[in-house]
């Protein structure tokens, strides 16, 4: 699967006249919004705990990888992406953290510009990779289909087989990668 390359984000100096357009405004890094903004967050040392806890039953279940949703909705209050990586995402169900069973973790976010900026710096204890997608299964079939990562098995931990998050994502991998196994599994 080749994808086209993704723009890169502009420097701010050139950015700030263009907010008003969709993709540069979407594909924003490193802006001075935000900067002086303080959030309380865990110690780094702290996440990496958290980190080892889910690798270590991602081991237990033989899985290479899992995509762990965020997000309210009336299946999830969004509990495992807050605890991964500090940040509850109240408005937009899209929003998951895909966590391999080595390597850096990524939160994927479905909103782009200040939303994604503001997201970047309250999960920066947690994690280094926050990418703002408004098609946000992209990102995750482009991690699990990586050539280095060898992944076979990924585990999508759910409240309820129901939960549409858990369901498109599963379908997604299975057209994406058919031998890659999928399982829900609890939370």
């Amino acid at each position: 699967m080749n994808a086209p390359a993704r723009p890169k984000p502009l420097p701010w100096d050139e950015l700030k006249s263009r907010l008003d357009e969709n993709q540069p405004f979407n594909m924003m890094r490193n802006t001075p919004y935000y900067r002086d903004a303080v959030y309380e967050q865990f110690s780094p040392p702290e996440y990496a705990r958290r980190y080892a806890a889910i690798r270590a039953k991602m081991r237990a279940a033989r899985l290479d990888c899992v995509i762990v949703p965020g997000g309210p909705s009336h299946w999830s209050f969004g509990g495992g992406m807050l605890w991964l990586t500090g940040h509850w995402e109240w408005h937009a169900l899209a929003c998951y953290v895909l966590v391999p069973l080595e390597g850096e973790p990524t939160l994927i976010y479905s909103m782009g510009g200040t939303h994604a900026e503001a997201v970047r710096r309250v999960t920066s204890a947690a994690l280094s990779d926050a990418t703002a997608c408004p098609d946000c299964s992209t990102p995750a079939t482009a991690r699990a289909t990586r050539p280095s990562r060898a992944t076979s098995a990924m585990g999508l931990p759910t409240v309820s087989a129901r939960a549409p998050n858990s369901r498109s994502a599963a379908a997604l991998m299975r057209v994406t990668r058919p031998a890659l196994s999928v399982t829900t599994t609890g939370s």
